[in-house]
């Protein structure tokens, strides 16, 4: 009995050890979705691309630290809006409502202030993480694939999927049709532009 367990694990490491990564990614994705979607049985791959993964940009780490600057960026926006729509308010002959209004100035400028100061630590924090050169963390899966949603319609996804050197598990999943994506690969564009102007 013990024979036939060795080698049917033996059997398995050989096969495992013979996938393709493209094999191995799909067989993670798949995986994946069985915990994401109702309807995994529907999961019909369309394209799918490989490619290594580097940090700091792919790390899942700095991506959710990037995540967070840039909501706090965004609540910092509205913000400023209120606190120059008080502002106007103080400016206007309505003086009966100054007090108000300078009372809501104070305290969205306030709160610019605070936000300020987070993005500032945030930002630190991604510096300090950056290091001096790239460095090699897995592979990133670009993955179009249809699938029934759990409304029970047919749709299209786009995600990206970082998983680890030997493409055992994932690391981070991202639907590159999000907001948060979208907005935190803006962000590294603007740092990728900034970047080359320097040079």
């Amino acid at each position: 009995m013990r024979k036939i367990t060795f080698s049917s694990l033996a059997l398995l490491l050989m096969l495992s050890c013979s996938q393709s990564p493209e094999e191995k990614a799909s067989a993670l994705i798949q995986e994946s979705l069985e915990s994401m979607f109702w309807h995994p049985e529907t999961y019909e791959p369309m394209r799918m691309g490989i490619d290594s993964a580097f940090a700091p940009l792919d790390d899942p780490v700095f991506y959710e630290k990037s995540l967070e600057i840039c909501k706090l960026a965004v609540e910092n926006i509205e913000y400023i809006e209120k606190a120059q729509d008080a502002e106007n308010r103080m400016n206007s002959k309505d003086k009966a409502g100054y007090a108000q209004a300078k009372q809501d100035f104070d305290y969205f400028n306030e709160k610019v202030n605070m936000l300020n100061d987070r993005i500032q630590d945030y930002g630190k924090e991604l510096t300090a993480m950056v290091g001096p050169a790239y460095r090699f963390i897995g592979y990133k899966v670009a993955h179009r694939f249809e699938i029934l949603d759990n409304m029970g319609n047919k749709v299209q996804k786009n995600m990206v999927y970082i998983m680890d050197e030997k493409l055992t598990k994932i690391l981070a999943e991202y639907d590159t049709e999000s907001k948060e994506y979208i907005m935190v690969q803006s962000m590294y564009q603007m740092w990728i532009d900034d970047a080359m102007l320097e040079k």
